[in-house]
Protein backbone atom coordinates (compact mmCIF):
# COMPACT_ATOMS: atom_id res chain seq x y z
CA UNK A 1 0.00 0.00 0.00
CA UNK A 2 1.47 3.39 -1.00
CA UNK A 3 1.35 6.60 1.07
CA UNK A 4 -1.68 8.01 -0.80
CA UNK A 5 -3.79 4.93 -0.20
CA UNK A 6 -2.79 4.77 3.48
CA UNK A 7 -3.74 8.43 3.95
CA UNK A 8 -7.19 7.82 2.39
CA UNK A 9 -7.73 4.85 4.67
CA UNK A 10 -6.83 6.92 7.73
CA UNK A 11 -9.19 9.75 6.65
CA UNK A 12 -12.05 7.31 6.00
CA UNK A 13 -11.48 5.67 9.38
CA UNK A 14 -11.59 9.08 11.09
CA UNK A 15 -14.85 9.99 9.29
CA UNK A 16 -16.40 6.69 10.33
CA UNK A 17 -15.37 7.31 13.92
CA UNK A 18 -16.71 10.89 13.88
CA UNK A 19 -20.21 9.92 12.72
CA UNK A 20 -20.94 7.62 15.64
CA UNK A 21 -19.54 10.21 18.05
CA UNK A 22 -21.94 12.89 16.76
CA UNK A 23 -24.80 10.42 16.88
CA UNK A 24 -23.85 9.44 20.41
CA UNK A 25 -23.79 13.09 21.46
CA UNK A 26 -27.27 13.72 20.06
CA UNK A 27 -28.56 10.53 21.66
CA UNK A 28 -26.98 11.47 24.97
CA UNK A 29 -28.55 14.93 24.76
CA UNK A 30 -31.98 13.47 24.05
CA UNK A 31 -31.49 10.89 26.79
CA UNK A 32 -30.53 13.65 29.21
CA UNK A 33 -33.74 15.53 28.40
CA UNK A 34 -35.86 12.40 28.80
CA UNK A 35 -34.20 11.65 32.16
CA UNK A 36 -35.08 15.06 33.54
CA UNK A 37 -37.71 15.16 36.30
CA UNK A 38 -41.28 15.33 35.06
CA UNK A 39 -41.74 18.90 36.30
CA UNK A 40 -38.68 20.10 34.36
CA UNK A 41 -39.74 18.26 31.20
CA UNK A 42 -43.20 19.78 31.45
CA UNK A 43 -41.76 23.26 31.96
CA UNK A 44 -39.37 22.83 29.02
CA UNK A 45 -42.14 21.59 26.73
CA UNK A 46 -44.55 24.35 27.75
CA UNK A 47 -41.81 26.96 27.24
CA UNK A 48 -41.17 25.72 23.70
CA UNK A 49 -44.90 25.70 22.93
CA UNK A 50 -45.26 29.19 24.41
CA UNK A 51 -42.36 30.52 22.32
CA UNK A 52 -43.67 28.91 19.12
CA UNK A 53 -47.27 30.07 19.60
CA UNK A 54 -46.22 33.60 20.60
CA UNK A 55 -43.93 33.88 17.56
CA UNK A 56 -46.71 32.74 15.26
CA UNK A 57 -49.18 35.15 16.88
CA UNK A 58 -46.73 38.05 16.55
CA UNK A 59 -46.24 37.29 12.85
CA UNK A 60 -50.02 36.99 12.33
CA UNK A 61 -50.57 40.31 14.12
CA UNK A 62 -47.99 42.05 11.93
CA UNK A 63 -49.53 40.58 8.78
CA UNK A 64 -53.07 41.54 9.89
CA UNK A 65 -52.05 45.14 10.62
CA UNK A 66 -50.31 45.46 7.27
CA UNK A 67 -53.09 43.93 5.18
CA UNK A 68 -56.29 45.06 6.98
CA UNK A 69 -57.85 48.40 7.82
CA UNK A 70 -57.83 49.29 11.49
CA UNK A 71 -61.09 49.25 13.41
CA UNK A 72 -63.46 46.99 15.29
CA UNK A 73 -65.62 45.86 12.38
CA UNK A 74 -62.87 44.12 10.36
CA UNK A 75 -61.70 42.37 13.53
CA UNK A 76 -65.25 41.40 14.51
CA UNK A 77 -65.77 39.76 11.12
CA UNK A 78 -62.86 37.39 11.81
CA UNK A 79 -63.79 36.26 15.34
CA UNK A 80 -64.79 32.80 14.08
CA UNK A 81 -62.51 32.47 11.07
CA UNK A 82 -59.29 34.42 10.82
CA UNK A 83 -57.18 36.67 13.01
CA UNK A 84 -59.96 37.37 15.52
CA UNK A 85 -60.33 33.66 16.23
CA UNK A 86 -56.56 33.34 16.66
CA UNK A 87 -56.63 36.30 19.07
CA UNK A 88 -59.30 34.59 21.20
CA UNK A 89 -57.31 31.34 21.26
CA UNK A 90 -54.15 33.20 22.23
CA UNK A 91 -55.95 34.97 25.10
CA UNK A 92 -57.13 31.61 26.46
CA UNK A 93 -53.62 30.22 26.02
CA UNK A 94 -52.03 33.12 27.92
CA UNK A 95 -54.61 32.84 30.70
CA UNK A 96 -53.92 29.11 31.05
CA UNK A 97 -50.18 29.73 31.14
CA UNK A 98 -50.54 32.46 33.78
CA UNK A 99 -52.91 30.27 35.79
CA UNK A 100 -50.48 27.32 35.87
CA UNK A 101 -47.22 29.18 36.51
CA UNK A 102 -48.29 32.30 38.41
CA UNK A 103 -51.79 32.11 39.90
CA UNK A 104 -51.75 28.53 41.24
CA UNK A 105 -48.28 28.51 42.83
CA UNK A 106 -48.17 32.15 44.00
CA UNK A 107 -51.47 34.07 43.98
CA UNK A 108 -53.94 31.38 45.07
CA UNK A 109 -51.98 30.28 48.18
CA UNK A 110 -51.50 33.90 49.24
CA UNK A 111 -55.19 34.61 48.70
CA UNK A 112 -56.16 31.46 50.63
CA UNK A 113 -53.95 32.38 53.58
CA UNK A 114 -55.64 35.79 53.69
CA UNK A 115 -59.17 34.70 52.77
CA UNK A 116 -59.72 31.88 55.27
CA UNK A 117 -58.80 33.83 58.44
CA UNK A 118 -60.84 36.81 57.26
CA UNK A 119 -63.91 34.68 56.55
CA UNK A 120 -63.61 32.89 59.89
CA UNK A 121 -63.44 36.24 61.70
CA UNK A 122 -66.51 37.50 59.83
CA UNK A 123 -68.43 34.31 60.67
CA UNK A 124 -67.44 34.60 64.32
CA UNK A 125 -68.57 38.23 64.48
CA UNK A 126 -71.89 37.27 62.85
CA UNK A 127 -72.48 34.51 65.41
CA UNK A 128 -72.04 37.03 68.20
CA UNK A 129 -74.88 39.15 66.77
CA UNK A 130 -78.25 37.35 66.63
CA UNK A 131 -79.80 39.83 64.19
CA UNK A 132 -77.05 39.25 61.63
CA UNK A 133 -77.47 35.48 62.05
CA UNK A 134 -81.14 35.74 61.04
CA UNK A 135 -80.24 37.92 58.04
CA UNK A 136 -77.59 35.49 56.76
CA UNK A 137 -79.92 32.52 57.21
CA UNK A 138 -82.57 34.20 55.09
CA UNK A 139 -80.14 35.57 52.47
CA UNK A 140 -80.54 32.54 50.19
CA UNK A 141 -84.33 32.70 50.40
CA UNK A 142 -84.31 36.40 49.60
CA UNK A 143 -82.05 35.81 46.59
CA UNK A 144 -84.25 33.00 45.23
CA UNK A 145 -87.41 35.08 45.63
CA UNK A 146 -85.84 38.09 43.88
CA UNK A 147 -84.52 35.89 41.07
CA UNK A 148 -87.94 34.24 40.64
CA UNK A 149 -89.64 37.64 40.45
CA UNK A 150 -87.11 38.80 37.82
CA UNK A 151 -87.73 35.65 35.73
CA UNK A 152 -91.51 36.06 35.93
CA UNK A 153 -91.30 39.73 34.89
CA UNK A 154 -88.97 38.84 32.01
CA UNK A 155 -91.25 36.04 30.77
CA UNK A 156 -94.35 38.22 30.98
CA UNK A 157 -92.70 41.00 28.97
CA UNK A 158 -90.95 38.70 26.48
CA UNK A 159 -94.10 36.67 25.68
CA UNK A 160 -96.46 39.63 25.46
CA UNK A 161 -96.90 39.05 21.72
CA UNK A 162 -97.57 35.30 22.03
CA UNK A 163 -98.59 33.72 25.36
CA UNK A 164 -98.53 30.27 23.75
CA UNK A 165 -94.75 30.34 24.21
CA UNK A 166 -95.29 29.82 27.96
CA UNK A 167 -96.60 26.28 27.40
CA UNK A 168 -93.12 24.62 27.72
CA UNK A 169 -92.83 26.22 31.17
CA UNK A 170 -95.72 24.07 32.35
CA UNK A 171 -93.82 20.99 31.15
CA UNK A 172 -90.85 21.91 33.35
CA UNK A 173 -93.15 22.38 36.35
CA UNK A 174 -94.83 19.00 35.69
CA UNK A 175 -91.47 17.22 35.60
CA UNK A 176 -90.42 18.81 38.89
CA UNK A 177 -93.74 17.81 40.47
CA UNK A 178 -93.33 14.21 39.28
CA UNK A 179 -89.81 14.11 40.72
CA UNK A 180 -91.08 15.42 44.05
CA UNK A 181 -93.99 12.96 44.17
CA UNK A 182 -91.80 9.89 43.54
CA UNK A 183 -88.98 11.13 45.81
CA UNK A 184 -87.93 8.51 48.34
CA UNK A 185 -87.27 11.07 51.10
CA UNK A 186 -89.01 14.40 50.61
CA UNK A 187 -87.79 15.87 53.90
CA UNK A 188 -84.12 15.44 52.91
CA UNK A 189 -84.31 17.18 49.53
CA UNK A 190 -81.57 19.78 49.10
CA UNK A 191 -83.58 22.57 47.48
CA UNK A 192 -80.41 24.52 46.73
CA UNK A 193 -79.41 21.82 44.22
CA UNK A 194 -82.88 21.73 42.67
CA UNK A 195 -83.23 25.50 42.40
CA UNK A 196 -79.73 26.10 41.05
CA UNK A 197 -80.09 23.27 38.54
CA UNK A 198 -83.19 25.00 37.17
CA UNK A 199 -81.54 28.44 37.26
CA UNK A 200 -78.46 27.25 35.36
CA UNK A 201 -80.64 25.78 32.62
CA UNK A 202 -82.54 29.05 32.30
CA UNK A 203 -79.37 31.18 32.26
CA UNK A 204 -77.61 29.04 29.68
CA UNK A 205 -80.70 28.95 27.47
CA UNK A 206 -80.98 32.72 27.76
CA UNK A 207 -77.32 33.21 26.82
CA UNK A 208 -77.40 30.89 23.82
CA UNK A 209 -80.86 31.61 22.42
CA UNK A 210 -81.83 35.19 23.31
CA UNK A 211 -78.39 36.83 23.44
CA UNK A 212 -76.87 37.63 20.04
CA UNK A 213 -73.26 37.17 21.20
CA UNK A 214 -74.14 33.82 22.76
CA UNK A 215 -75.81 32.68 19.54
CA UNK A 216 -72.77 33.75 17.53
CA UNK A 217 -70.43 31.86 19.85
CA UNK A 218 -72.54 28.73 19.65
CA UNK A 219 -72.82 29.03 15.87
CA UNK A 220 -69.04 29.33 15.68
CA UNK A 221 -68.56 26.25 17.87
CA UNK A 222 -71.09 24.37 15.75
CA UNK A 223 -69.24 25.36 12.57
CA UNK A 224 -65.95 24.15 14.03
CA UNK A 225 -67.55 20.83 14.98
CA UNK A 226 -68.91 20.44 11.45
CA UNK A 227 -65.46 21.18 10.01
CA UNK A 228 -63.93 18.58 12.33
CA UNK A 229 -66.49 15.98 11.27
CA UNK A 230 -65.85 16.91 7.65
CA UNK A 231 -62.34 15.53 8.09
CA UNK A 232 -63.86 12.23 9.19
CA UNK A 233 -66.08 12.16 6.10
CA UNK A 234 -63.11 12.79 3.80
CA UNK A 235 -61.11 10.12 5.59
CA UNK A 236 -63.98 7.65 5.19
CA UNK A 237 -64.11 8.37 1.45
CA UNK A 238 -60.48 7.26 1.09
CA UNK A 239 -61.05 3.52 1.74
CA UNK A 240 -64.79 3.26 0.94
CA UNK A 241 -65.17 5.71 -1.94
CA UNK A 242 -67.32 8.83 -2.30
CA UNK A 243 -70.27 6.84 -3.66
CA UNK A 244 -70.92 4.99 -0.38
CA UNK A 245 -70.06 7.91 1.91
CA UNK A 246 -71.16 11.11 0.14
CA UNK A 247 -73.75 9.94 -2.40
CA UNK A 248 -75.58 7.00 -0.80
CA UNK A 249 -74.59 7.98 2.77
CA UNK A 250 -74.54 4.40 4.05
CA UNK A 251 -74.67 4.36 7.86
CA UNK A 252 -71.92 1.76 8.30
CA UNK A 253 -69.47 3.73 6.17
CA UNK A 254 -70.36 7.35 6.98
CA UNK A 255 -71.86 7.65 10.46
CA UNK A 256 -69.88 4.84 12.12
CA UNK A 257 -66.63 6.25 10.75
CA UNK A 258 -67.52 9.54 12.43
CA UNK A 259 -68.28 7.75 15.72
CA UNK A 260 -64.90 5.99 15.65
CA UNK A 261 -63.08 9.22 14.77
CA UNK A 262 -64.55 11.15 17.72
CA UNK A 263 -63.92 8.20 20.07
CA UNK A 264 -60.25 8.13 19.06
CA UNK A 265 -59.98 11.90 19.52
CA UNK A 266 -61.52 11.83 23.01
CA UNK A 267 -59.22 9.01 24.12
CA UNK A 268 -56.18 10.91 22.84
CA UNK A 269 -57.27 13.92 24.91
CA UNK A 270 -57.65 11.63 27.93
CA UNK A 271 -54.20 10.14 27.36
CA UNK A 272 -52.59 13.57 27.57
CA UNK A 273 -54.72 14.59 30.57
CA UNK A 274 -56.49 17.42 28.75
CA UNK A 275 -59.99 16.00 29.07
CA UNK A 276 -59.53 15.35 32.80
CA UNK A 277 -58.68 19.00 33.40
CA UNK A 278 -61.65 20.25 31.35
CA UNK A 279 -64.07 17.86 33.03
CA UNK A 280 -62.60 18.58 36.47
CA UNK A 281 -63.01 22.34 36.03
CA UNK A 282 -66.66 22.03 34.98
CA UNK A 283 -67.31 19.55 37.80
CA UNK A 284 -65.74 21.87 40.37
CA UNK A 285 -67.99 24.70 39.16
CA UNK A 286 -71.12 22.53 39.45
CA UNK A 287 -70.08 21.38 42.92
CA UNK A 288 -69.48 24.94 44.07
CA UNK A 289 -72.74 26.40 42.80
CA UNK A 290 -75.11 23.43 43.28
CA UNK A 291 -73.73 21.92 46.49
CA UNK A 292 -73.34 18.41 45.05
CA UNK A 293 -70.44 16.06 45.80
CA UNK A 294 -67.27 16.17 43.72
CA UNK A 295 -67.74 12.67 42.22
CA UNK A 296 -71.26 13.20 40.91
CA UNK A 297 -70.37 16.71 39.71
CA UNK A 298 -67.34 15.50 37.74
CA UNK A 299 -69.35 12.62 36.29
CA UNK A 300 -72.13 14.99 35.21
CA UNK A 301 -69.56 17.21 33.49
CA UNK A 302 -67.91 14.19 31.84
CA UNK A 303 -71.24 13.08 30.38
CA UNK A 304 -71.25 16.24 28.25
CA UNK A 305 -68.45 14.66 26.22
CA UNK A 306 -68.67 10.95 27.01
CA UNK A 307 -71.28 8.23 27.21
CA UNK A 308 -72.72 6.66 30.35
CA UNK A 309 -70.27 3.74 30.15
CA UNK A 310 -67.11 5.82 29.64
CA UNK A 311 -67.73 8.71 32.06
CA UNK A 312 -67.71 6.60 35.28
CA UNK A 313 -64.27 5.26 34.30
CA UNK A 314 -62.92 8.63 35.41
CA UNK A 315 -64.05 7.71 38.94
CA UNK A 316 -63.42 3.96 38.78
CA UNK A 317 -61.26 3.75 41.97
CA UNK A 318 -63.92 5.58 43.99
CA UNK A 319 -67.15 3.94 42.82
CA UNK A 320 -67.11 1.40 45.65
CA UNK A 321 -67.12 4.24 48.23
CA UNK A 322 -70.00 6.24 46.74
CA UNK A 323 -73.38 6.53 48.42
CA UNK A 324 -76.59 5.22 46.85
CA UNK A 325 -77.63 8.78 46.03
CA UNK A 326 -74.35 9.42 44.22
CA UNK A 327 -74.69 6.18 42.22
CA UNK A 328 -78.24 7.21 41.27
CA UNK A 329 -76.98 10.63 40.19
CA UNK A 330 -74.26 9.04 38.02
CA UNK A 331 -76.82 6.82 36.29
CA UNK A 332 -79.23 9.72 35.78
CA UNK A 333 -76.51 11.88 34.22
CA UNK A 334 -75.64 9.04 31.86
CA UNK A 335 -79.21 8.77 30.61
CA UNK A 336 -79.62 12.56 30.36
CA UNK A 337 -76.94 13.11 27.70
CA UNK A 338 -75.42 11.39 24.68
CA UNK A 339 -71.75 10.64 24.10
CA UNK A 340 -69.76 12.96 21.88
CA UNK A 341 -69.31 10.14 19.38
CA UNK A 342 -73.07 9.51 19.20
CA UNK A 343 -73.64 13.26 18.87
CA UNK A 344 -71.32 13.18 15.87
CA UNK A 345 -73.49 10.44 14.39
CA UNK A 346 -76.60 12.61 14.82
CA UNK A 347 -74.83 15.54 13.17
CA UNK A 348 -73.89 13.32 10.23
CA UNK A 349 -77.63 12.69 9.77
CA UNK A 350 -78.23 16.44 9.47
CA UNK A 351 -78.97 17.55 13.04
CA UNK A 352 -77.70 21.03 13.93
CA UNK A 353 -74.50 20.86 15.99
CA UNK A 354 -75.49 24.04 17.88
CA UNK A 355 -78.73 22.48 19.16
CA UNK A 356 -77.07 19.24 20.28
CA UNK A 357 -74.23 21.05 22.06
CA UNK A 358 -76.70 23.32 23.86
CA UNK A 359 -78.83 20.37 24.95
CA UNK A 360 -75.81 18.43 26.25
CA UNK A 361 -74.49 21.33 28.34
CA UNK A 362 -77.93 22.18 29.74
CA UNK A 363 -78.49 18.53 30.65
CA UNK A 364 -75.53 18.48 33.08
CA UNK A 365 -77.15 20.64 35.80
CA UNK A 366 -80.60 19.29 34.88
CA UNK A 367 -79.52 15.72 35.62
CA UNK A 368 -78.10 16.70 39.02
CA UNK A 369 -81.25 18.67 39.78
CA UNK A 370 -83.65 15.83 38.98
CA UNK A 371 -81.56 13.02 40.51
CA UNK A 372 -81.25 14.86 43.83
CA UNK A 373 -84.97 15.59 43.75
CA UNK A 374 -85.87 11.90 43.34
CA UNK A 375 -83.11 10.41 45.48
CA UNK A 376 -81.76 13.00 47.96
CA UNK A 377 -78.57 12.40 49.91
CA UNK A 378 -79.17 10.83 53.32
CA UNK A 379 -75.77 9.18 53.94
CA UNK A 380 -72.40 10.61 54.81
CA UNK A 381 -70.36 11.37 51.70
CA UNK A 382 -66.94 9.72 52.00
CA UNK A 383 -65.21 10.98 48.87
CA UNK A 384 -64.31 14.67 48.97
CA UNK A 385 -62.15 16.89 46.79
CA UNK A 386 -59.18 16.50 49.14
CA UNK A 387 -58.94 12.71 48.66
CA UNK A 388 -59.75 12.60 44.95
CA UNK A 389 -56.99 12.29 42.38
CA UNK A 390 -57.14 12.42 38.61
CA UNK A 391 -57.48 9.02 36.96
CA UNK A 392 -55.65 8.27 33.74
CA UNK A 393 -57.27 6.12 31.10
Amino acid sequence: MNDTQSTEVIVNDNEKDSVPNETKKSKNGLKHILNLPKAQRTYLTSSLVFAAFTSFFAWATYYYIQETDSGWEPLRATTCNGYGFLLILYCFFIFGYINVYILKPIVYPAYKSFHEPTVSKIKQSIKERPKLVNVTRNADKIFYIVFLVVIVIYLVVDTSDNRHRLVPLSGLIVFLLIGYIVSNNKSEINWRTVIWGTILQFIFGLLTIRWEVGRNILDCVGDKVNILLGYAFKAAEFPYGSNLVATQQVFAFKSLSTVFFISFLVNILYYYGIMQKVVGSIGAFLQWIMGTSICESVNSAANIFLGMTEAPLLLSPYLKNLTDSEIHSIMTSGFATVAGSVMAGYISYGARAQDLITASIMSAPAALCFSKLMYPETEEVVMHKENIEEVEM
